[in-house]
């Protein structure tokens, strides 16, 4: 068990068997546990699934992981000679039943979503037993829970995490622009790659609607055993009001909006909006919309105001204080980045500035100096020894020593001022450059 576990779904329980290594665009599920509601790592002793009749076409490897509906394995696709995972219906449920209309339907959702951050489905199929299997992208990586609870201390950290949140609602964004939603969003749903990709994964409680409203859209004809309205789909932690009092015709794009301010709740405070005893204390929490603790965590947690205030925008309790969909999101974090950006360009600006006055300060004084040195240097050569001459080279000298001594003080501050403005410059560069580091290799499609 982990010292940080990541939030169990109250149905359709996702998290990857090892997050550490690899995974696919499908997440593992297990039942929830009353004692532990943010469980996610397998039990020891479980009892292994039988390995299914091999897919036409692929080689199974080793099993990578397994949940819910189906077994996910890392397989070798015999014609392209890659490796990916595939995911197999669950050996408990029969062809023509329920659970496999929704593998199935999964598959249909991810495959209509092809964005850079979402895994691409790569073939859907059927067994020798009449059982449906889908061929993803095999992911290599880490879990974002994961790298939240192993992430450093150091100052750098918190600019990487909030470029991975961009990409997260750039791709949650495309999806309500498709009329999709996810209904699941947390941690442990969204993959980080080796090279920097970012993967929204898991889209097994998604639904489809009509844009702009979250009415259902085309879809399979429910069975008497699917969930009907009035049931809790997702993860309590993450969880919306209006999805943890099961107002299931009130789950729209806006219900994920709050999963992606509970995304940023844990990156910014390394908790999730919601934490009760149980699981079923959590659910009431989140359906009474209590972000109280939530806010307070955020308000001592260090981070850019900006960010907090637009992470509370997300985590509203009423669903018209949020931001309409994951685009608009993505565009304030990206407001964000600009003006984090432009702060940088200012603070450079500031320094070159004060380098520049403290070298003319610098100039300044030792021409003083030099002038003060002459007049004295005039005046005792045109009176000779006397008591006048005297004087004015006193006088001379110490003018030019309090002109130079003010001259220098101005230097000292003008060079603190430049170290100032090189420290912060310097700050402000190292998180951009993670930021494109993070997101650079979005893109990649195997």
């Amino acid at each position: 068990m982990s010292d940080q576990p990541t939030p169990t779904s109250v149905q359709g329980r996702n998290s990857p068997a090892d997050p550490s290594t690899v995974s696919s665009g499908a997440t593992v599920r297990r039942p929830p546990t009353v004692s532990d509601p943010q469980d996610t790592v397998p039990r020891h002793g479980e009892s292994p699934v039988p390995r299914p009749p091999v897919p036409d076409g692929y080689e199974l490897l080793d099993e990578i992981g397994r949940g819910g509906m189906g077994v996910v394995y890392r397989a070798r696709d015999v014609a392209l000679g890659r490796d990916v995972a595939v995911k197999v219906l669950d050996g408990r449920y029969a062809a023509d039943s329920a659970v496999a209309r929704r593998f199935v339907e999964e598959a249909r959702i991810t495959a209509r979503l092809q964005h850079p951050g979402i895994p691409p489905v790569h073939h859907v199929g059927t067994l020798a037993d009449g059982s449906p299997f889908l061929a993803m992208k095999l992911i290599r990586g880490r879990t974002l829970d994961v790298l939240i609870r192993d992430r450093p201390a150091a100052p750098a950290e918190p600019g990487r995490l909030v470029a991975i949140f961009e990409a997260i609602c750039q791709a949650v964004g495309f999806a309500h622009a498709e009329g999709v939603i996810h209904r699941d969003l947390k941690p442990a749903n969204v993959m980080v790659g080796a090279f920097g990709e970012v993967q929204v994964m898991d889209w097994g409680l998604a639904k489809v609607c009509r844009v702009g409203t979250g009415a259902e859209g085309p879809g399979p004809t429910p069975g008497p055993d699917e969930t009907a309205a009035g049931s809790v789909l997702g993860t309590p932690a993450y969880m919306p009001p209006e999805q943890a009092a099961g107002a299931v015709n009130r789950v729209d794009a806006r219900s994920d909006v709050f999963g992606l301010g509970g995304i940023l709740c844990a990156l910014l405070t390394g908790r999730p909006p919601f934490s009760g005893g149980d699981i079923e204390s959590t659910r009431l929490l989140a359906a009474r919309g209590d972000v109280k603790d939530a806010f307070g965590r955020l308000d001592g947690c260090g981070a850019e105001p900006g960010l907090i205030g637009l992470c509370k925008r997300c985590l509203a309790p009423e669903q018209l204080g949020r931001p309409a969909d994951g685009g608009t999101v993505a565009a304030a974090v990206a407001g964000l980045r600009a003006e984090g950006e432009a702060r940088a360009r200012r603070a450079e600006g500031d320094w070159l500035a004060a380098q520049a006055r403290a070298g003319e300060e610098e100039k300044r004084r030792w021409v003083l100096l030099a002038a003060a040195g002459i007049v004295a240097v005039v005046l005792a050569a045109g009176s000779g020894t006397t008591t006048g001459a005297v004087l004015a080279v006193l006088a001379a000298l110490g003018a030019g020593a309090g002109v130079a001594a003010w001259q220098a003080a101005a230097a000292s501050a003008a060079r603190r001022e430049a170290d100032q403005a090189t420290a912060e410059a310097t700050r402000l560069r190292y998180h951009a450059q993670l930021r494109e580091r993070a997101t650079a290799d979005g893109g990649r499609v195997e």
